[in-house]
């Protein structure tokens, strides 16, 4: 039972990540990070350990997009020290 909530958790917050980032919003990127870390809990409790490497990777990704879009937004101070 508890296992369904959890599912249940990283698909709502996988799919509003995806809408978020549809209205380019960067929380859907957080919203992303909060379900793949769910999903890997999921995964390594059913024992399926080829999908936990999957979602790892994509937790990566996330994590790598957000801080892509964060220097975007928002250059860094060193960046704009050596303009």
């Amino acid at each position: 039972m508890m296992l369904d909530v959890f599912q249940i958790l990283s698909v709502v917050f996988g799919l509003t990540g995806n809408v978020l980032i549809n209205c380019r919003n960067s929380n859907g990127f957080r919203y992303w990070i909060a379900s793949n870390c769910i999903a890997i809990g999921v995964m390594a409790m059913a024992n399926l350990w080829w999908m936990m490497i999957m979602f790892f990777a994509y937790l990566v990704l996330a994590m790598d997009g957000l801080r892509k879009w964060n220097s975007e937004i928002n250059p860094s101070v060193s960046s704009k020290s050596q303009v």
